[in-house]
């Protein structure tokens, strides 16, 4: 969790700096790996998600519009 929220904060700082959202992980200097651990997703101009597994079929999902975590089955 607490590597999530860290994401969290580097989009937020991104978005601040910038006046945009970053359009990926690498624009932020992650590295984008498809095992992850950590996946982004910008929703709209102002919105995006952050999610990461936690066991199989489960993950927590971040929500920019709402501020909260929020676990997901799938």
């Amino acid at each position: 969790m607490s590597e999530g929220d860290q994401l969290v904060r580097r989009v937020e700082l991104y978005q601040q700096k910038a006046g945009a959202l970053p359009p990926s992980l690498s624009a932020m200097g992650i590295a984008e790996v498809e095992e992850g651990p950590l996946y982004y997703q910008p929703k709209k101009d102002t919105t995006y998600v952050v999610w990461f597994g936690t066991k199989l079929g489960e993950s927590m999902t971040y929500h920019s519009d709402t501020r909260k975590w929020k676990a997901r089955q799938r």
